[in-house]
């Protein structure tokens, strides 16, 4: 699975420690012009994007980047929390967080 960045260098570094080889170097003068090209780009799986970028799209292109399911965009910033847990869901299809014990026979 193929994985890419979009933020800062100071939001990128600890994903390229992490091995994450493809990063984009973004602000908000050029944010647009990399996120468009990465929705019409099919290498990537998942494209995990500063926040605060999200934030400054236009509306029509925060909208395409929040609805689409390939790539997945993720946004990771200041209110992540349950937005990565069901932007998962409707990629996968099915809820891994879900607590399925229920105490019943396994």
């Amino acid at each position: 699975m193929s994985m890419a960045v979009v933020g800062s260098e100071e939001f990128s570094i600890g994903f390229m420690l992490a091995g994450i080889e493809k990063v984009y170097k973004a602000d908000a003068s050029n944010a647009s012009q990399i996120m468009q090209s990465l929705l019409d780009n099919e290498k990537y799986a998942i494209v995990i994007v500063q926040e605060e970028l999200v934030d400054a799209l236009p509306r029509n292109l925060r909208y395409r980047i929040t609805n689409a399911i390939k790539p997945l965009f993720v946004g990771v910033g200041h209110s992540t929390g349950t937005d990565l847990q069901d932007k998962v869901k409707r990629a996968v299809g099915i809820d891994l967080m879900k607590d399925d014990s229920g105490g019943g026979a396994k």
